[in-house]
């Protein structure tokens, strides 16, 4: 199984779209705490429209969201801070049952897991992709159209 991740930041949501259908993506699992964003493009009902119009299907899984002490934490450069936070959330019994829903639908269909930061590393998708890999799930960071990066590599 592949799940495939993708970050929207500094992108216009045209060509996030189109990053997407090339490379075949059929659903968009958006793990932000809060689905809103300064580009009103990324905000949920807005991105989930444009999405639908696509033929993407979206959903928003809250439960794998970073709250906002990790937010902040991330923020102020406390990496150990924001490990602890998001990994005491990612461990409870709501994040479990989202990873498996993620799964479920990785199963059945093409699914992109999505939040604002470009780099999977700098975003606490990086410990979601951790967690799935645990479990035997491959993961694929898309760049741009055509180009991916397997986790693990840069």
């Amino acid at each position: 199984m592949i799940i495939w991740t993708i970050g929207y930041e500094k992108q216009r949501i045209d060509r996030f779209i189109a990053t997407l259908q090339a490379a075949g993506i059929r659903r968009v699992v958006d793990v932000r705490d809060v689905a809103w964003s300064h580009n009103p493009s990324y905000a949920k009902k807005k991105l989930e429209a444009s999405l639908n119009k696509a033929a993407i299907a979206y959903t928003h899984l809250q439960a794998l969201g970073n709250p906002k002490a990790g937010r902040e934490a991330f923020k102020a450069g406390e990496t150990d801070e924001f490990h602890d936070v998001f990994g005491a959330r990612l461990v409870g019994d709501e994040a479990q049952a989202a990873l498996v829903q993620l799964k479920q639908f990785a199963e059945f269909e093409k699914t992109c897991m999505m939040c604002l930061e470009s780099e999977p590393e700098r975003c606490h998708r990086q410990l979601i992709c951790e967690a799935l890999q645990r479990d035997g799930v491959e993961i694929r960071h898309l760049i741009e159209p055509d180009l991916f990066r397997r986790a693990g590599t840069r």
